[in-house]
């Protein structure tokens, strides 16, 4: 059995994977990265999800570093917009980086101690004319065709 808290908690009888999405809004705000640093150490999310990192990949792999995740990967931000990354330890999950855009990142996770595998779409979806915003959504509908595994999306969808 499992059950997805409001948290981002994926939960079975005995396991707990944690999976935390944060829309930053910009990691040159002076609190984000103490905060962020404090929530992994509490909370040790065995995932992370940033959104809005609003940085340039020199600045944005340097905080990366500090963070205590030994993979990630991420997407750039495009004229002052977006920017996501994925973060992740691989003693209770790995994880596979199956398709990348400008608004999302999907991964495939295999949990290590479950022996289960599923699907995890973090969303940074566009804010702006609502026909990007449908263009969007037809982009997930047309994945969701070809996707035969549990799969959550998150983040934060404007």
């Amino acid at each position: 059995m499992y059950v997805v808290s409001i948290g981002g908690t994926i939960q079975s009888d005995s396991h707990f994977m944690k999976v935390f999405y944060w829309n930053i809004q910009g990691f040159k705000k002076a609190p984000v990265v103490p905060e962020l640093k404090f929530l992994i150490k509490i909370h040790k999310p065995n995932i992370l999800f940033l959104a809005e990192t609003l940085v340039n990949e020199d600045h944005l792999l340097q905080i990366i570093s500090s963070l205590g995740y030994n993979h990630f990967d991420h997407i750039l931000p495009v004229q002052h917009s977006g920017g996501i990354a994925v973060l992740w330890n691989s003693d209770h999950v790995h994880v596979s980086i199956l398709a990348k855009d400008e608004r999302a990142i999907h991964v495939l996770i295999y949990d290590i101690s479950l022996g289960i595998s599923s699907m995890l779409s973090g969303i940074y979806g566009p804010a702006q004319k609502k026909d990007k915003k449908f263009f969007y959504w037809d982009k997930l509908l047309d994945m969701c065709s070809v996707v035969d595994l549990p799969w959550c999306i998150i983040g934060d969808f404007s």
